[in-house]
Parts: structure tokens; sequence; C-alpha cells
């Protein structure tokens, strides 16, 4: 009859209920295994790779080196062994080649490896500068610039530098030549450098140009100081300082690490890595 409820819709409707409920509940349950299966394989974000900053690789190489082993011993151990004994009986002629193998993977355009007890460098790597002469301490420049002020030339010994070019090492005391101005707060002298010539225009009719002048191999590039200004006839204007550690550093070309070197609770040495 019209307005009576029928009694099959107050059956259907608990069992609609209870169907919707257990389709969630079983929905859920999917969803909660999935995301266990994935967690279980991997995270499913996706990452960037963000490549090491130059300022930060000293510090991540010394880290590294500090927890890797060459040789089947770690790295510092050895160089505390040069330290405390001999660097002939902690085999340092080995631990070099394959310092320079592992340093390979950070594609770095120079480095410079050391380890040192107080000023003396027990061993010491480098790479990315064309050196020469007794303990690499020269460097090869042009024959016909020759050595620049506080420099002289050197035996090259291996061999290292071109048909074209001598082999010259920093030596103040043994220089003879222009008048030695220091400049920059004594961190170089006023140098005479060397000069590029560069042609502008087509071949063949082209003007030569002379750029510089720029200071030699192996030498810091500080600027043209006032004291270089007028001091030897103004033939020595720029002022260039030798390249070593402390100057790339002070200079901010390169960056610097250094590690203590411990044993028996104290410090005996360094293990410094700079890198540019």
């Amino acid at each position: 009859m019209k307005g009576m409820e029928f009694p099959e819709s107050a059956v259907w409707t608990p069992i609609l209920a209870v169907i919707v409920v257990a389709l969630l509940v079983i929905a859920f349950m999917f969803y909660a295994r999935l995301m266990f299966s994935l967690s279980s394989t991997g995270p499913v974000e996706i990452y960037s790779i963000e490549f090491v900053e130059i300022a930060n690789k000293p510090f991540l190489i010394s880290q590294v080196l500090a927890h890797t082993k060459l040789d089947d011993r770690p790295v510092l151990e050895q160089a505390i062994q040069m330290i405390v004994t001999s660097p002939e009986r902690a085999n340092a002629d080995s631990l070099a080649p394959k310092i320079e193998s592992f340093m390979k993977a950070y594609d770095m355009k120079f480095y410079r490896v050391k380890v040192k007890k107080g000023e003396e460098e027990l061993l010491h790597i480098q790479t990315g500068e064309q050196t020469c002469g007794l303990d690499s301490k020269g460097w090869c420049v042009n024959q016909f610039t020759g050595c620049d002020v506080g420099r002289v030339k050197t035996d090259d010994i291996e061999e290292e530098c071109s048909f074209n070019e001598i082999c010259c090492k920093a030596s103040p005391s043994e220089y003879t030549g222009y008048d030695m101005q220091s400049c920059d707060e004594e961190k170089g002298y006023c140098s005479e450098g060397e000069k590029e010539t560069i042609y502008i225009g087509v071949p063949p009719v082209s003007i030569p140009w002379r750029l510089g002048p720029f200071c030699s191999e192996g030498q810091i590039g500080l600027g043209y100081k006032p004291e270089c200004k007028d001091i030897n006839e103004g033939k020595t204007i720029v002022c260039c300082g030798e390249r070593t550690g402390d100057l790339e550093v002070t200079s901010g070309i390169a960056t610097k690490a250094t590690v203590p070197l411990l044993y028996k609770q104290k410090i005996l040495g360094y293990f410094e890595v700079t890198a540019k």
C-alpha cells in the first residue's frame, strides 16, 4: 500500500553499509601494504645531486684520507710513522703514487698534499704545475724571459722543461740583477714579468699587440703596487709572489685544510691538503 515501507529496504541498508566499510578497510590495507613495499625497496623521493664546492674540497679530501687505507694501512697512520721514525721506514715512496691515484677521482686542476714536522716537509705531492729541479723546487719558464727578480737558474735534473725553457727556483740571497724591492706587505718582489703578444686583425693584415707584464710560472700576480712604480726605472712594475700554499690561501685562489697528527696525546706534525 501507498506510504508503507517494504521490508526489503530495512534488510539491504545495513548490508550495504557493511559492504562499504569492508571496501574501505580493504583499500586502507592495500595502501598500507603498498607504502611498506615502497619503503622496503627505497625512498620514492627524487634527489638532486649537488657537487661539492671547491672551497670545501680540501676538507672533504682530508677527512676521506683520514679514514682511507692505502698500502693496507690508514694514510694518517703512515704519516705519523714518518714523523716518529722516518719517511723511509714508513715507506713514503710507495705511498706517494697511491695518493696521486686516489686524488684523480676528484678531478682537480691543482692540489698539494703534505706531511709536515714543524717546517720540515716529509712528504710533498702536487700536480697541475710544471715543476723542475732538485726536490721539484723550480719552475719551467721561457728561456728568453729568464729568471725573474728573486730567482736563479738551477739544473733541470729530470729534464722536465721543454727545449725552449729553463728551470728557475726562488733564491733571493743568490739573485743578482735588478734592485730587489718587496711589495704588498713583503708577499712578493717588484718583477719584470712576462709579456704576451696577440695579433689584431686578419692575416696578412694584422697588428701585433703586447699584453702584460704577467708573473712567471710558479708565481702569483699581486697586482701593480705603488712601491713598484719607480723602482728600476719602471722596468719592474708588477708585484709577483712565489707560489706557496700560504700565499695561495691568503690570495683567495686556493683553500687549505690542516689535520693535526696526534701520537700519545701530543701533536707531532700536520697533514695538509691544498686545492683550487
